[in-house]
């Protein structure tokens, strides 16, 4: 494996979070399916401009 194989740890992180809420579509769901908090799940969402109404353009776009 290569360094050009590795991405920033912060970049999985924001897509897993992502994933999670889209697929649930409800945080508290998103964070059990985690295994952590729903304050863990708004703080990372505030840090990675994550916002309810992004996350529900996508469901309707993942969910035609």
């Amino acid at each position: 494996m290569s360094a050009a194989d590795i991405r920033p740890l912060a970049d999985v992180e924001r897509e897993t979070i992502v994933h999670a809420l889209v697929q649930t579509g409800h945080v508290e769901r998103a964070a059990v399916r985690l295994g952590i908090t729903g304050r863990t799940i708004y703080n990372k969402m505030r840090k990675y401009g994550i916002t309810l109404e992004w996350i529900h353009q996508q469901r309707k776009l993942t969910f035609r």
